[in-house]
């Protein structure tokens, strides 16, 4: 069996609380960048991305790049082969309010999605997985061409019972290749 040779692309997730002690640093962790993000880095530079001879998009769907961070309570460890969220919240941070630059040495980007006061509740009290997303839609197969899933991580849980109290920063720090 021969090896699977994956891109080099590497994404780290610290997030950051931000409360009436100030902000500190709660998280630290690497993430997975799923197959449906490789092949979609893959089609972007094939061109696919514009309506090529490939896979096509409307507007707001994947030509727009990284656009939501969604976050949820799933445990399960991130894999290769995921699409979605084990158990997505269905509170996501935007594009309005997602920043995402590119850093030196300019194969990175820095992507940053806050959930203030109140937002990122749901039935549960904690969160224990994030993701980045190109849309707000939750896709099905790695190929989906209205969603697609970039990276996901999971980590120690975060309780939300005093969310009103504080709010979270999610930043992801991608790296493609290596720095020479």
């Amino acid at each position: 069996m021969s090896k699977v040779e994956r891109m080099k692309i590497m994404g780290h997730l610290e997030i950051f609380k931000t409360d009436l002690k100030g902000t500190r640093k709660i998280r630290d962790v690497k993430n997975t960048i799923v197959d449906g993000g490789e092949i979609w880095v893959a089609e972007i530079m094939a061109g696919e991305e514009s309506g090529g001879a490939g896979l096509s998009y409307a507007t707001g769907e994947l030509g727009y790049g990284l656009q939501y961070v969604q976050i949820g309570w799933g445990t399960t460890s991130a894999g290769t082969n995921q699409t979605s969220l084990q158990s997505q919240a269905g509170i996501t941070v935007t594009a309005a309010s997602l920043s995402n630059d590119v850093a030196t040495p300019y194969n990175k980007i820095v992507c940053r999605g806050t959930y203030g006061t109140q937002e990122g509740t749901h039935n549960t009290e904690s969160i224990s997985e994030a993701g980045l997303f190109s849309n707000t839609s939750i896709p099905t197969t790695s190929t989906d061409t209205a969603s697609r899933m970039f990276n996901r991580t999971t980590f120690g849980a975060i309780s939300k019972t005093d969310l009103s109290d504080f709010s979270l920063t999610l930043q992801w720090t991608i790296t493609f290749g290596e720095v020479l």
